[in-house]
């Protein structure tokens, strides 16, 4: 079983739900945007209480990938705040964590979070991004398949898919592009899952106008529009479980308006949450 398609919800009309995350992380309270239940992979922005505190040696079985959306959170001596990122890998020891204040981050794991028995040392683990400030990146402009180049995107790279030999962990920008009335374009596809969370800005498509806090997770080889916007976007998106790449559908062409109504695919057990947000809330 695989996670189902969900284009698009709005994080604002999840609940936070208390010890979502299992025993692992059961003083935290969580939105859970999607998971596989059979595999126990999870996405979810995880809320650390003020005061929050793991003054104790320990390490999770799965890989923890996260970005901090709002206030700070100090692993290891290091502190993460606003708009920073981390990849830990299963086993990689957390000497110390807490967050004096409280923090909200939107969280990314391999499986159940749970307790590993086994930590590994630094030198021996694959895959560890141990802090990436999101300022400090400058924006790509020169990566662009040429089939995108009209929509002049960017992107700051969080980390890379080494045996794919392509971006797993993304940070993209599109300005602003206004299209006529009337306009449409081809439908596109990737043969990998796609996960985006909208950080800043609207982008708008055939499901709506997906503004900040909206989440997606779109099994391979779900078809979808290109996206217009008078203010620009940013959004954070993951490939998942196969290789990137932008397959595009000449006979489904995907009309486009600005005025597009909210209409989600989700799953049953999301219908009643699947609601437009208008408010000033991020998430």
């Amino acid at each position: 079983m695989s996670r189902p398609c969900i284009d698009f919800i709005y994080a604002q009309c999840l609940p936070w739900k208390q010890a979502a995350l299992g025993p692992a992380r059961a003083d935290v309270s969580a939105k859970i945007l999607s998971h596989d239940p059979a595999s126990g992979e999870m996405s979810a922005i995880v809320r650390y209480p003020a005061g929050w505190e793991r003054p104790e040696p320990e390490a999770l079985a799965v890989e923890e990938e996260f970005f901090v959306l709002e206030g700070t959170l100090n692993v290891n001596g290091r502190s993460y705040r606003r708009d920073t990122y981390g990849c830990f890998p299963k086993g990689y020891m957390r000497q110390s964590a807490m967050s004096e204040a409280g923090c909200d981050v939107l969280t990314f794991y391999s499986g159940r979070p749970e307790l590993s028995l086994v930590a590994y040392a630094v030198s021996d683990i694959s895959g560890l991004i141990e802090y990436i400030d999101l300022y400090e990146i400058p924006w790509d402009t020169q990566w662009a398949d040429p089939s995108l180049a009209w929509m002049d995107p960017r992107r700051k790279v969080l980390r890379w898919d080494h045996d794919l030999g392509q971006v797993a962990t993304v940070v993209f920008a599109k300005p602003p592009h206004v299209h006529p009335d009337g306009w449409s374009s081809p439908m596109l596809s990737h043969p990998c899952a796609e996960e985006t969370f909208v950080l800043a800005g609207e982008l708008v498509g055939e499901r709506g106008a997906a503004r900040v806090g909206a989440y997606s997770w779109r099994p391979a080889g779900t078809p979808h529009g290109t996206q217009g916007s008078r203010t620009g976007g940013i959004s954070l998106a993951r490939m998942c479980h196969g290789p990137l790449a932008n397959n595009w559908d000449g006979d489904a062409l995907a009309p486009f308006s600005f005025d597009t109504v909210y209409s989600p695919v989700v799953p049953a057990d999301l219908v009643t949450v699947a609601t437009d947000y208008v408010g000033l809330d991020r998430y």
